[in-house]
């Protein structure tokens, strides 16, 4: 009789424990969980089993990936505290949010009987999910709750933290309390895809849905899994839309600060696109891949006074002219942000004057590069059919360059340096045309064009030395002759930036190399030759600090230069590590 009570209560019991439960996917980095009834927070796990109550807190460069019952997932983000504090099986489960940020996909089919499938709740704020992708932010300094909506909707009305119940008696209540608070219209607002709320002690309700700048919308929807884009979701139908977005008094397009939660609006001066209904205005900072907006050089995001100059870090920008110019942008920006309720202690940005004009560069930056590769080089003799190859042990390439910085779009370059080999003699022996040298000389002079953020143009003329092998008729047939000749060529190059995070930006780089004067060596003697080249590489842009940068690198070369009597092929894979200084 035992048994059979025993097995009855397992079989009626089991699914209603897996409903209160949620499982940890992932874990990055150092994550605790604190348990009910447990004093010490022990490290989180992948696999772990969350129950009722459980609080988890992120440090640093960490998040946690959490998947509860009804399929959705919810992560933890970096610097952030959360309690998983319901989980009733036929109803909405309820994550309380104490600092930081969560994202979360929302199954819109599950087995709930409410409208509601998810309650987000802040000490301030309540957030109702019907089945979307979203992130929340909660900043305990500025007391301010944020929400942009990736996908679908999401209801917000501001609402005062209750008090948390020990009575498991009171577990229902609560999440029924919250769910009709949430679904009774009064003081909601609806947060549909592509737009941000926000709400504080300050405010009464949440601020009027404003649309993101779309640049910022696909790298969070990205981020968070979603193939939607700011072109197909905040496109505009009709008219109508195209005049609430002038008509509406928070300039939609603006950047969202996942560390404070505040939104950083376009500046006053700045166009709308009828397209998106977003005001474009000049790019102020960048997106990282995860969305979040990252502020220029001398500007930060404060928690209570919104975008403000850094003059201490300001000081080191390049010239006076970019200061200038910041400057000019927040300026602009503070007239926008006034009508941001989320914004307190208001402060003016001071009224910039007109730098003066100046003729000379704006900045200058030294770098020293030192690039080991080796090099194949295939002689192929036209007349005799015969061909032969000569590798290099070791190359070594070192180039110093000096760049001056004209304006945001221009720069100048004189480039020096000088190519050293050790050759394998493995089979041949090499004989010296005049006095030894394995050392080739490098001198180039260019310009460079910065088209926008992401991507640069170079143009560069070079004149430089290069090293051919001859073989002598008259001597051994293992022997060969060392030659260096001068050739100048102009290199077109294009560097674009794949993606950067933090201080480190990794890019694609592409350079086509044209012979514009070259002779190789021929029978005997040296003839005019025909001279192409291409070279593929990868760099990872490190900005150490304020002046200094360390840019690693690896590349792949492959040139061919034809006279009448030889083919020479060179083809060379190695590594580069040039040092920035920025003056």
């Amino acid at each position: 009789m035992k048994l059979l009570i025993i097995v009855c209560l397992t079989v009626v019991c089991k699914p209603t424990l897996a409903a209160l439960t949620a499982k940890v996917l992932m874990v990055r980095g150092d994550a605790t969980k604190l348990s009910p009834g447990k004093i010490k927070a022990e490290p989180i796990l992948k696999g772990d089993v969350l129950v009722e109550d459980t609080s988890v807190v992120t440090q640093p460069k960490s998040f946690v990936r959490l998947r509860f019952s009804d399929n959705s997932t919810m992560n933890v983000a970096p610097k952030s505290m959360a309690v998983i504090s319901k989980m009733p099986k036929d109803k909405a489960s309820v994550v309380k949010l104490l600092n930081g940020i969560v994202k979360a996909e929302v199954e819109k089919q599950t087995t709930t009987q409410t409208k509601t499938k998810m309650i987000v709740k802040t000490p301030n704020a309540v957030l109702g999910v019907r089945g979307t992708k979203f992130q929340s932010i909660y900043n305990p300094t500025n007391k301010t709750t944020s929400l942009v909506t990736v996908e679908g909707q999401v209801a917000m009305k501001k609402e005062a933290a209750a008090p948390l119940s020990t009575d498991p008696k009171n577990r229902v209540d609560e999440v029924d309390q919250l769910d009709q608070s949430i679904n009774s219209g009064e003081g909601v607002v609806e947060v549909t895809q592509g737009k941000y709320t926000g709400l504080s002690d300050n405010t009464v309700k949440p601020i009027e849905p404003v649309k993101i700048a779309p640049e910022q919308y696909d790298a969070l929807a990205k981020s968070m899994g979603s193939n939607k884009k700011a072109e197909d979701v905040m496109k505009i139908t009709d008219d109508a839309e195209v005049q609430a977005a002038k008509a509406s008094k928070i300039k939609s397009g603006g950047y969202v600060d996942f560390d404070t939660g505040l939104y950083v609006p376009p500046a006053s001066n700045a166009k709308l696109n009828a397209q998106t209904g977003t005001y474009e205005a000049p790019r102020l900072g960048k997106i990282d891949e995860t969305g979040d907006f990252i502020p220029p050089k001398g500007v930060r995001v404060d928690d209570k006074k919104g975008l403000v100059i850094d003059e201490k870090e300001l000081a080191t920008l390049a010239s006076k002219e970019d200061q200038e110019e910041i400057k000019a942008t927040v300026l602009q920006v503070k007239k926008a942000e006034k009508d941001v309720p989320l914004v307190v202690n208001k402060v003016k940005a001071q009224k910039t004057s007109k730098p003066a004009k100046s003729w000379g560069p704006k900045n200058h930056i030294l770098s020293a590069k030192l690039m080991p590769y080796s090099e194949v080089l295939t002689i192929k003799n036209k007349r005799n059919g015969s061909k032969a190859n000569v590798s290099s042990e070791g190359a070594r390439n070192f180039i110093f360059a000096w760049k001056q910085v004209w304006s945001k779009k221009w720069s100048s370059r004189l480039r020096m340096g000088i190519t050293d080999y050790d050759f394998s003699q493995d089979g041949i022996n090499i004989r010296y045309y005049g006095e030894q040298d394995d050392s080739n000389e490098y001198l180039s002079l260019g310009a460079i064009y910065q088209l926008n953020t992401k991507a640069q143009f170079s143009l560069d003329l070079v004149d430089r030395q290069a090293f051919y092998l001859v073989g002598n008729s008259g001597n051994s047939s293992n022997e060969v002759e060392f030659r260096t000749n001068y050739l100048q060529t102009l290199e077109f190059g294009v560097q674009y930036e794949i993606k950067s995070y933090e201080n480190i930006g990794y890019f694609f780089t592409a350079m086509y190399e044209l012979g514009l004067d070259v002779n190789a060596p021929a029978q005997n003697n040296e003839l005019g030759a025909e001279h192409s080249g291409l070279t593929l590489g990868v760099e990872a842009q490190w900005q150490y600090s304020k002046k200094l940068g360390i840019n690693p690198s690896a590349f792949y070369h492959s040139l061919e230069t034809n006279n009448d009597d030889f083919n020479y092929d060179r083809k060379a894979l190695g590594f580069g590590l040039d040092f920035i200084y920025d003056i």
